[in-house]
């Protein structure tokens, strides 16, 4: 019996003990110099070893380390020790590093828990120096007030907000003034409904190109006040398709606080927005592959060619396979070879997702393609580019084995043995024809304008193909 009240004891003495480390746990920072480069690291435990002065979590509008709210430039890095990830004491990160004027690097802020946090009002107010942020880790669930959270933040060029809970946030006031390196904005995950303040929400975002935002967002139908929200942000335009609205001067507040479409004027470009630059050359040609139906730029025009093959032979001719035009009020279809013509420089060819546009109906295309680099056997198939003797555009058997992402290429299997390619044939009746181009025997095979082989050499007047050049019979 003895030995059983003395192991009672014992025990009760251990559980005493652990009780009284747990509540021992204190969350503070400490800041130490950092050694690298003559500032100072802000680094936050959690745990039962607080040193003396170091500072504690509690405060009312500024933390001590912020000098009161004078700032403190002495700070150049915050890290987030292990340890803190355990403390879910906060209920504020209001003024948090506002005025740190030369904090550059926060680390591990997956150990920040933000799940009881109410409010983070200018929580990173004047943080100069920092270039990038992820707080895709953040709990914002509770959050009602991301005012002037991001202000001034001059040098932020990366800011990923991408699993932000805004659903419970009804001031987004001033939240981005002044981040005059931003380019480009993802808040497709905003939920604005009770938000009550947008005033000055992007204003001096100078460089802010395009803010993503889900397909039909418009927050220019909710209540909130918007005076100024795009003052100054001369970059801004948004992207749908084609279309694009640029920033307009004379409307700052939140009138185009929408996604752009092809039927309405908004600054945001929604978040599924596919596109893709295409760069035509000095020859004005090029081919297209894409993976997503894309709408004709201006100032292009988009052919393919059908199939049709000779009854006697294994090659393609103008009067069965010839070129389709393509309409600009229709897109080209995903994952089909096309062949674009325009002036050169760049074209944006996208997906408006929206507007009045039919899907191009695509029958016994030759052309095929690759949405990725794609490697093939030397002279297996025939890519867009010029004859080596003839310098005759068209499509020759290509001696490589890499054809770039996002280029048409004709296979091998649809020309006969003997073809050395098919030359592009230009006509202001017959538009881009193509013609087949056999190895050069002799004088080679005579065709008509229009693609029709001939037996010979023709022996009446008019314009002729003989290896792939045109020819002027005038006797």
């Amino acid at each position: 019996m003895k030995h059983i009240r003395l192991l009672l004891v014992t025990l009760l003495a251990i559980i005493g003990f652990s009780s009284v480390g747990a509540q021992d746990k204190e969350a503070y920072a400490v800041l130490t110099d950092n050694g690298t480069d003559g500032g100072k690291t802000l680094t936050f435990y959690y745990n039962a070893s607080k040193p003396e002065g170091a500072y504690s979590m509690s405060w009312s509008a500024f933390p001590d380390w912020t000098n009161n709210g004078s700032g403190n430039k002495d700070i150049t890095a915050v890290t987030f020790d292990k340890s803190f990830e355990g403390y879910d004491g906060l209920t504020s990160t209001q003024n948090m590093f506002r005025g740190c004027k030369n904090l550059k690097t926060i680390n591990h802020l997956e150990n920040l828990n933000t799940s009881k946090v109410t409010t983070m009002y200018h929580m990173f107010a004047h943080c100069e120096a920092l270039t990038s942020l992820d707080l895709s880790n953040f709990n914002t669930s509770q959050v009602y007030s991301m005012s002037a959270m991001f202000s001034n933040c001059y040098a932020l060029t990366s800011l990923d907000l991408s699993n932000f809970n805004t659903s419970s946030v009804t001031s987004m006031s001033y939240m981005f003034v002044g981040c005059e390196a931003l380019t480009s904005l993802d808040l497709s995950n905003f939920n604005t409904a009770k938000v009550t303040s947008m005033n000055s929400m992007f204003e001096y975002c100078r460089a802010l190109e395009t803010i993503y935002c889900p397909k039909g967002t418009d927050w220019s139908r909710n209540s909130a006040s918007k005076t100024n929200m795009f003052e100054y942000c001369t970059e801004l335009s948004g992207k749908c398709g084609s279309w694009e609205f640029g920033f307009n001067p004379n409307s700052t507040d939140g009138t185009y606080a929408k996604v752009c479409t092809n039927n309405q004027n908004g600054y945001f470009t929604y978040k599924g927005y596919i596109g893709y630059t295409l760069e035509v050359t000095d020859a004005g040609m090029a081919t297209l592959f894409l993976d997503f139906d894309a709408q004709i730029p201006s100032g292009v025009e988009a052919v393919y060619y059908c199939k049709g093959l000779d009854d006697d032979e294994a090659v393609p001719t103008t009067d069965k396979t010839h070129a389709v035009q393509i309409s600009s009020t229709q897109l080209i279809p995903a994952k089909t070879g096309v062949f674009v013509k325009a002036s050169k420089g760049k074209y944006k060819f996208e997906d408006p997702q929206s507007g009045s546009y039919s899907l191009a109906t695509i029958e016994d295309n030759i052309l095929e393609g690759t949405s990725k680099e794609k490697t093939v056997d030397s002279h297996s198939v025939l890519t867009l580019g010029y004859g080596k003797k003839n310098e005759t555009l068209g499509f020759w058997w290509y001696t490589g084995t890499t054809i770039p992402a996002n280029r048409a290429y004709i296979p091998g299997e649809a020309l006969e043995a003997g073809v050395k390619g098919i030359t592009l044939v230009f006509d202001e009746e017959t538009g881009i024809s193509l013609t087949p181009n056999p190895s050069p025997q002799g004088e080679g095979s005579w065709y008509s304008i229009d693609g029709r082989k001939l037996e010979g050499k023709p022996t009446q007047k008019g314009l002729y193909i003989n290896n792939g050049k045109k020819v002027l019979i005038q006797r």
